[in-house]
């Protein structure tokens, strides 16, 4: 907001979050149809590979590594 000021921060914010909507919708979509509930067998049921898997698996592990690491600005 800082930024961007109150118009085009508040523009950010709502499309950032229609997307997230959109991702959570697309991956509850995803699951269902897979008929699996986590990440990693998920990209095994759309790829149908080993190394689909094993994407995914890293993705998730680096996705907590991220969020575990916290940098003060």
């Amino acid at each position: 907001m800082s930024k961007l000021g109150f118009v085009m921060g508040t523009i950010v914010f709502l499309i950032a979050g229609a997307a997230a909507q959109f991702t959570s919708v697309l991956l509850l979509k995803a699951k269902n149809l897979s008929r699996h509930s986590n990440y990693s067998t998920i990209f095994y049921e759309i790829w149908r590979s080993k190394i689909a898997k094993g994407i995914g698996s890293i993705l998730i592990f680096l996705n907590n590594i991220g969020i575990c690491i916290h940098k003060d600005i």
